[in-house]
């Protein structure tokens, strides 16, 4: 006959640390005072948003039920490791982890194109403009002027970057005023050497403004 062992609440939770741990989950999650429970709480939120960006971006479906009760699960273990370090309930977590659960589930009810659409505005964020040149020769005979052409045939100038596109045209102007060479082509690039416009432009100076979307006032 099979002998039969009863495990109480306090068991399990101690079973359920020493699993955790086992698998790396929470190392040296022992905390010492408020703000050391708060940072890893911060970091765990870290950790998590990069899990789930990773699993849209790679297309895989989530389970929304279960992502949402793994981080309860998760920071419930969190909660009973710092009372078991400190004899006290920390204060405010309870507050903090509802707020993660909330922030996680709007990010999972988040649309597609909702996400698409803060990543381009974050990736525009992030991307910086100069102005590099190009011989007239070269330029005119491209069938097209992509970043490839860019980076193989086109030389750096004074390498200064620009937040907006239109801060670089404007200092291609001026560039171009002060020593004019028709022989060379001045051309706005981004990060990745795309191509946003030239001075002078494919159809004179006042067209390249028009061309690239930039007007006067800018």
């Amino acid at each position: 006959m099979k002998k039969i062992i009863t495990l109480t609440e306090r068991d399990l939770t101690r079973i359920v640390k020493r699993v955790i741990r086992e698998n790396n989950d929470y190392k040296n999650i022992e905390t010492s005072g408020n703000e050391d429970w708060k940072s890893k709480l911060k970091s765990y939120e870290s950790k998590m948003d990069d899990f789930l960006r990773q699993l849209k971006d790679s297309g895989t479906e989530i389970d929304k039920k279960r992502f949402l009760t793994q981080i309860q699960n998760q920071t419930d273990q969190m909660y009973w490791d710092v009372y078991d370090n400190s004899d006290s309930e920390p204060e405010g977590f309870v507050e903090l982890q509802m707020n993660l659960m909330k922030r996680f589930r709007q990010k999972l009810n988040e649309s597609d194109l909702t996400r698409i659409v803060k990543r381009v505005i974050n990736e525009m964020d992030k991307k910086e403009y100069r102005v590099v040149m190009m011989s007239k020769d070269t330029y005119d005979r491209s069938p097209s002027v992509e970043s490839d052409t860019i980076s193989e045939f086109s030389d750096e100038t004074d390498k200064i970057t620009f937040k907006h596109k239109g801060a670089a045209l404007r200092h291609a102007e001026r560039m171009y005023e002060e020593n004019p060479d028709e022989s060379m082509i001045l051309i706005i690039v981004d990060n990745n050497n795309e191509p946003y416009g030239s001075v002078p432009g494919i159809l004179g100076g006042s067209m390249t403004r028009r061309f690239t979307g930039f007007h006067r006032g800018y």
